[in-house]
């Protein structure tokens, strides 16, 4: 066996020597694996030539009432490159980035260029753990410290700050997310926009691929399902989530916080990033990783965690612990994040 090859029946093979458009297919969907809030989905990758692809924001999956500043968009984005580079350099390419080709404020975040193979390197676990893995959510079982420890010793991040968080800081954090969140449940706005993204049932999720789902059930009557929405909108009260989020930290057997020396776009996607790049590390140990952005999205809940956790920049807290298994939550049609058809860009349209 040459160098390069891998163990015969290796896929990954197989991969290397495909047309390079199904090897993009293949580096796109995997990257598409990774988690959004409200899983948007805010990527699409523009391809003219199937060894570059642009990473680019999506602006109709933006959520301007839960994210005004696109903080959680780029996170979303940085994490899905994560996912694409951990993919290709399974394959033996060592991709070169260019960031930011159009500008900040241009749709384009990355550039990404596979170059040429090398050896085929032992398979990388991670790379399964990118379908599998999935975002905690509700109560959080522990204890997490030996498995934590294994799961980050060596880690590296780049230039995004680890921090564990102290059970008596936990506490105070729970109690600026309960107010954060009330605050902005308060927020007419913001239930219209939650409300355009939930999708009635778990059959009306796996149909629409995206969204979160308004109930655990497999279907749920029409009737009810209008019903549920009607008074989210105009009874919220009832569903206001703060006391939600204060126990959610409250009773997390750990936290992290993610801060970063800068604040932008560019430190944002670094924090996805590097998140991305911690869960599929703690999912190898059997842990959750799950977000409790209001505290970086909220700007006076920023301000104060800030203060708490002793970071000028803090972009992302989240809970860490074991949760019952879920399911996957679905994602788009590949067709509908490589390539979309549009009118100034009609490469390779597919027919759904």
């Amino acid at each position: 066996m040459t160098e390069g090859e891998g163990v015969p029946g290796d896929p990954r093979r197989l991969l290397r020597e495909a047309e390079a458009r199904r090897r993009l297919d293949y580096l796109v969907g995997r990257a598409a694996m990774a988690p959004s809030p409200y899983n948007t989905q805010p990527w699409r990758f523009r391809s003219r030539d199937p060894e570059v692809v642009d990473l680019q924001w999506d602006p109709r999956r933006h959520l301007r009432e839960a994210d005004p500043d696109r903080r959680l968009l780029y996170a979303a984005l940085g994490a899905a490159l994560e996912n694409l580079l951990i993919a290709a350099r399974d394959l033996g390419y060592e991709p070169g980035l260019e960031w930011f080709p159009e500008g900040e404020e241009g749709s384009t975040v990355a550039r990404v260029r596979l170059g040429e193979p090398g050896p085929l390197p032992e398979p990388d676990p991670r790379v399964d753990l990118q379908v599998r893995r999935r975002t905690g959510r509700g109560a959080m079982l522990g204890p997490v410290e030996m498995a934590v420890g294994k799961a980050v010793e060596g880690l590296d991040l780049g230039e995004v700050a680890l921090d564990w968080i102290p059970a008596e800081a936990r506490r105070e954090l729970g109690r600026i997310a309960g107010e954060a969140a009330s605050r902005q449940w308060g927020h007419p706005a913001f239930r219209r926009e939650l409300v355009a993204w939930l999708r009635d049932d778990r059959a009306a999720l796996d149909e629409q691929r995206d969204g979160v789902a308004l109930t655990h059930l497999k279907r749920l009557p029409a009737a009810a399902a209008r019903a549920l929405r009607q008074a989210i909108l105009h009874v919220p009260g009832p569903f206001d989530p703060g006391r939600r989020s204060t126990r959610r930290l409250f009773r997390s057997p750990a936290a992290i916080a993610l801060s970063t020396p800068g604040d932008g776009p560019q430190w944002w996607t670094a924090t996805g990033r590097a998140y991305q790049r911690l869960g599929l590390q703690l999912a190898l140990a059997g842990l959750d990783l799950s977000p409790e952005a209001i505290l970086t999205n909220d700007a006076e809940a920023r301000r104060r965690t800030a203060a708490i956790l002793g970071r000028e920049h803090p972009q992302l807290v989240a809970r860490v612990g074991r949760t019952l298994s879920a399911r996957p939550t679905p994602r788009r049609r590949l067709h509908r994040v490589l390539n979309p058809p549009a009118p100034d860009f009609p490469l390779y349209p597919r027919a759904d």
